[in-house]
């Protein structure tokens, strides 16, 4: 991945956390990340799933390693963020290159 694409990457994580700390309005749906709305989180990603859908999460929750990893997988909000988020990225990649990747690999590099 070349710096543009880091560039690309970071703006997408930090517009999909500053919309997901400040989209939430009404009464807050998940009990674990109190200001997580569930719902609007999974209607993004139902979203997204018509073509990507096939984007796998970044973690795989049986086999935690890192601390990042232990702390979104026994939060059932952060885990549905890190879903939208790995497919989004996905998203944003091949929207601004214009060309598709593997989507049963993608780039998982800022859990690992």
């Amino acid at each position: 991945m070349n710096a543009k694409e880091d560039d690309m990457r970071t703006a997408l994580l930090l517009s999909l956390l500053i919309w997901s700390l400040t989209g939430v309005t009404g009464r807050a749906l998940a009990s674990d990340c109190p200001n997580v709305d569930v719902d609007k989180v999974k209607r993004a990603i139902g979203e997204l799933s018509e073509f990507y859908g096939d984007v796998p999460s970044c973690l795989d929750c049986q086999r935690q390693k890192r601390p990042i990893e232990r702390l979104i997988c026994r939060d059932s909000g952060l885990r549905l963020m890190e879903v939208l988020d790995t497919k989004a990225a996905v998203y944003a990649y091949e929207n601004a290159t214009k060309r598709e990747t593997v989507h049963s690999k993608p780039d998982c590099s800022f859990v690992h």
